[in-house]
């Protein structure tokens, strides 16, 4: 008898790749970037950065520099070089620094040749989401994506200073979203994945995440099986960029302790590489439906 599909909720920051890697020194080049022009202490500018962020309770807020006060008094071609020249250093670094953890590829090709399921599940906004799992080549291997829906700007703050372009869309097709109240650790963006599953046989479902009580326990009470991507789980505060990180998260001492905490759960399983999932999703002879399900196009 065939073995079932199965189906793998998968978290992205931290699990796929690492999020304080990219972000922490891209961060940095932005800071140093607008310092030059700006002419203002960096401790100073990366206050005003917090404060934007605190705003919006996310450090993915989209429009942050034409909200810092320093630039309330520059007329609208000066806000939109610094946009430019901050965006761009921003840009620049995180293609050094943005890549997949080691065996995540492996991981997810395993999954799409046996005709397994994987869905990414995710407190990012969804565009960011989006874009960097097309930026990493990994939206091929996506079945769906459900997100948070990420925060529009106020009324009075200008977005039209960046030129919009269209980006390659997304491999992904089915996508779903939820509101900030309802990100993990809620039980919601897993019950909207769970909904989103096709009327087949399915076998077990499981989730993998960095976080046990952000990503896994919560998945755990729906009756899913969980692995612990303890390579993402990490947390050295000493290290250069969760100090940049700590810096300017909103997050209190308690919040970053129980993210991080690794002995308040305990997993089905826990991995030191995404590859090692291979080993507990099952070989499957695929039919000519499910090859053609899988293909890239």
């Amino acid at each position: 008898m065939e073995a079932p599909k199965h189906v793998i909720l998968v978290d992205i920051d931290n699990t796929l790749y690492d999020w304080p890697k990219f972000f922490a020194p891209s961060f940095r080049a932005m800071c140093h970037a607008l310092r030059r022009v700006l002419n203002v202490p960096l401790d100073e500018l990366i206050r005003d950065f917090k404060s934007v962020y605190a705003q919006h309770d996310t450090l993915e807020y989209a429009f942050s520099i034409q909200e810092l006060s320093v630039v309330k008094d520059m007329d609208r071609a000066e806000v939109a070089e610094l946009i430019r020249i901050g965006r761009g250093a921003f840009s620049k670094v995180k293609r050094y620094h943005l890549e997949p953890y080691p065996g995540v590829i492996q991981g997810l090709e395993y999954l799409r040749k046996h005709g397994h399921v994987a869905i990414s599940v995710t407190n990012s906004p969804l565009y960011l989401a989006q874009k960097r799992l097309y930026e990493l080549g990994l939206d091929k291997y996506i079945s769906g994506i459900v997100a948070w829906e990420g925060i529009d700007p106020p009324d009075e703050v200008d977005t039209n200073f960046v030129k919009r372009t269209k980006r390659k869309r997304t491999r992904i097709d089915r996508i779903e979203t939820f509101k900030k109240p309802d990100a993990k650790p809620s039980t919601k963006p897993y019950q909207i994945a769970l909904s989103m599953l096709k009327n087949e046989e399915i076998g077990e479902i499981w989730a993998i995440g960095d976080s046990l009580n952000k990503d896994l326990f919560p998945a755990s009470t729906l009756g899913i099986r969980t692995i612990w991507a303890k390579y993402g789980a990490e947390f050295d505060p000493d290290s250069r960029d969760n100090q940049t990180l700590l810096k300017i998260t909103n997050w209190s001492d308690a919040e970053v302790a129980h993210t991080y905490d690794a002995n308040s759960f305990k997993p089905d399983y826990r991995v030191e590489s995404f590859s090692e999932i291979c080993q507990l999703f099952p070989q499957r002879n695929l039919t000519l439906l499910d090859l053609m399900e899988n293909s890239d196009e």
